[in-house]
């Protein structure tokens, strides 16, 4: 038994060979072994000490299973598969792999593409190892009238990505693109992009650890590009890259209405990389987020400024919008007996003139700066944050009859000590929310709430 300690996951076991030699270096050997408890076969052989080793294996093996706290596999079962290898020295090689999968099931989130288990379906590539550069090339999957080639991609000698040669993709009715390189510029130019699923879940870390150290521009124009219920059309970018990290980007598309969708990369006026968002139709954006999938309508504006010490704010407006099918919403109202606002959600649902959310992500937590949503019916007020391991702990208040306190906020000076920041009320409901994936929800119900203002003039009072 043995592994290769780069990858401890790769596990080898019951070595069973017969080998063959001469004093010239001529080697020819034969035998099984179980990789991860899974049976295969080689071949060694090499001609004298001046030639490469000829290294053929075949069996079956599961790449997921061993890359799996690194990369989301699209392929989740076990493969049978088949290569050889011209092996100089283990940091001088060459291999041809292929891999038979037609009993794999295999999934690509990135162009919403699943193939079933039973549909024939192929993958080869080559694979070149030196000390300066690693080399994929002939990628190529095949599954019926599906298909993705790859002319090559090429790494440096810490496997970041530094070029890439032509693409083609045809994946169904809605992934029909190519990619072609001129001039230093990476041309992406199709009529379909099938983004929905992509856009909708929420960990896309894995799908995302491609380490880039690719310069030049990149230009984009996808006729049609789906989203979470619906669509962009003319989408186009104009992108810079250097050592993999996007300096400059500038895209523009319609929806079908023709409203419209911007996405910026920028320097703001502190001299701060920031990614600025800007889109007529809120709820595609907010897909991925469990607890807003129950918004309808409204406009998304959003502004995010990465900081010098690696942590970044963000500022999220959504405007002009309903809220419903809200579990965590529809709790809070039924425990605080907030009858009237628990009927428009469950119809209609609740309107908000505006919700506001600035957050700190730090070492990959969240931590709210300010949050508070307005709205004739309802307003709320939000703070907490969320871990690294996704876990939340918030906790908030909801006024109702929000119209009434804004009436009172009018009132110069009074109105601020009495209702507080925006969006808090003088009547209301406190809550907690604790979880994961299981949100926990405490609520007290109705009662006359001391706003932050309030507390503070109390605390100035007694000083």
């Amino acid at each position: 038994k043995f592994n290769y300690k780069k990858f401890e996951k790769l596990i080898f076991t019951k070595i069973n060979t017969s080998i063959n030699f001469n004093n010239y270096g001529k080697i020819f050997s034969k035998g099984e072994f179980e990789l991860n408890n899974k049976k295969n076969k080689f071949k060694i052989s090499r001609l004298n000490n001046k030639r490469p080793f000829k290294i053929k294996t075949s069996g079956i093996v599961n790449i997921q299973e061993i890359f799996s706290d690194k990369i989301i596999f699209p392929v989740k079962n076990n493969i049978r598969y088949s290569s050889e290898i011209l092996l100089n020295d283990i940091e001088n090689y060459t291999t041809e792999v292929k891999f038979d999968l037609i009993n794999s099931k295999v999934d690509l989130p990135l162009f919403n593409y699943v193939k079933k288990k039973d549909d024939k379906s192929n993958f080869e590539f080559s694979f070149i190892k030196n000390k300066k550069f690693n080399k994929f090339s002939k990628i190529n999957y095949v599954s019926n009238n599906n298909n993705i080639y790859i002319r090559y991609l090429l790494f440096d000698d810490k496997f970041s990505l530094i070029d890439l040669g032509n693409i083609n993709i045809n994946l169904g009715e809605k992934n029909k693109l190519k990619m072609f390189k001129k001039n230093n510029i990476y041309n992406i130019v199709g009529s379909r992009l099938d983004l929905s699923k992509y856009l909708s879940q929420k960990n896309k870390k894995k799908y995302n650890n491609l380490k880039l150290k690719i310069n030049g521009g990149l230009r984009m124009d996808i006729k049609k590009i789906f989203i979470p219920g619906d669509f962009l059309i003319d989408y186009k970018n104009s992108i810079q890259i250097k050592k993999g990290e996007i300096i400059e980007l500038d895209s523009f598309a319609n929806f079908e209405d023709l409203s419209s969708f911007s996405h910026q990369v920028i320097k703001n006026k502190f001299g701060n990389k920031s990614i600025v968002i800007n889109s007529d139709k809120a709820k595609p954006f907010l897909k991925a987020y469990q607890f807003l999938k129950g918004i309808d309508k409204g406009t998304l504006d959003i502004n995010r400024e990465y900081l010098p010490n690696k942590s970044s704010i963000t500022e999220v407006k959504i405007e002009n919008f309903y809220l419903k099918e809200m579990p965590v919403l529809t709790k809070i109202l039924s425990v605080a007996s907030l009858t009237g606002a628990l009927d428009i959600l469950e119809g209609k649902g609740i309107f908000f003139k505006e919700a506001y959310l600035k957050y700190e992500l730090v070492n990959e937590e969240l931590r709210i700066l300010e949050c508070y949503g307005t709205g004739p019916s309802l307003g709320f007020v939000l703070g907490g944050r969320i871990g690294k391991d996704d876990f939340a702990s918030l906790n908030g208040s909801l006024a109702p009859a929000n119209t009434i306190n804004n009436i009172v906020r009018e009132i110069p000076v009074v109105g601020k000590i009495l209702t507080g920041k925006k969006g808090d009320g003088i009547f209301g409901a406190s809550f907690k929310i604790k979880g994961k994936d299981n949100l926990k929800v405490e609520v007290n119900p109705i009662k006359t709430l001391t706003p932050r203002f309030i507390q503070r003039f109390l605390k100035i009072f007694k000083k």
